[in-house]
């Protein structure tokens, strides 16, 4: 897919989507990526930095198994972002190296966007109850699965448009899925008459901003393990005979 991504795109992905050979792909493709690290994942640097006094700088990617089997390492930068309302830092690597073109305040922004892809499929599963698709052939569970999806979109577009203009230097006002979905049943149900119109009930379908002082309530699901952040990677400094290999490679290149 990455031939149908548009010109500048950024590809922002989760520690599952690691691997030398799937960065080495979107870097042979000309895309970039901002991919989160973690201890499954080993980078080398020419300085001497500590891992608990590193910040960002310049790594190379270049696990045992392809150094071994003659292949170049990866070179790129590696974030450290710090957030506020979480105990346990997040490291991102990317291969955007100039730090005006993703800084590292932009790159920790991108990462914590991501979560809205979380929550549209999480509006898709639960609020719309797509969770089992009721077609019974493959060619019509592909059409339930794309419509579904469009009246998914459809849905968010409408409340985010009805939404009013954020207040400069505040947060943008987003709408709450269920809230916009139960006004635009109440329509079609058309059971009782309303009493303002359409578009001012849905631009009060708002998402909770209220300011949280304790974590939320987790339910506790059989089976289901306790989640557990990802351990930072491990950052080794080259050795001479390294430096020399990547030498090798960039004359050859």
């Amino acid at each position: 897919m990455l031939r149908w991504l548009p010109a500048a795109a950024l590809i922002v992905a989760d520690a599952g989507y690691v691997g030398y050979e799937v960065v080495a792909t979107m870097i042979r493709a000309n895309v970039a990526f901002l991919i989160r690290m973690s201890s499954n994942a080993t980078f080398y640097t020419e300085g001497d930095e500590p891992l608990e006094e590193f910040r960002e700088g310049i790594v190379y990617y270049w696990p045992k198994t392809q150094e071994n089997d003659g292949k170049p390492p990866i070179r790129g930068r590696l974030i450290r972002v710090h957030g506020s309302r979480h105990k346990v830092d997040v490291w991102l690597f990317t291969n955007v190296e100039d730090a005006e073109q993703l800084s590292l305040e932009t790159a920790g922004a991108c990462y914590r966007w991501r979560w809205e892809n979380e929550g549209l499929f999480r509006t898709y599963k639960r609020t719309l109850k797509k969770v089992v698709l009721m077609s019974r052939t493959l060619r019509l569970v592909h059409r339930e699965a794309e419509a579904s999806m469009i009246a998914t979109q459809l849905l968010l577009c409408q409340g985010a448009l009805a939404m009013p203009a954020a207040a400069k230097g505040n947060l943008p006002v987003m709408c709450s899925p269920r809230g916009v979905l139960l006004e635009i049943r109440r329509d079609i149900a058309g059971r009782w008459k309303p009493a303002h119109p359409f578009t001012t009930r849905i631009s009060l379908a708002r998402r909770e901003r209220r300011l949280r002082i304790v974590p939320k309530q987790k339910r506790e699901w059989p089976r289901r393990k306790d989640h557990k952040p990802p351990h930072p990677p491990i950052l080794l400094r080259l050795t001479e005979e390294q430096k020399v290999k990547i030498q090798q490679y960039l004359q050859a290149a």
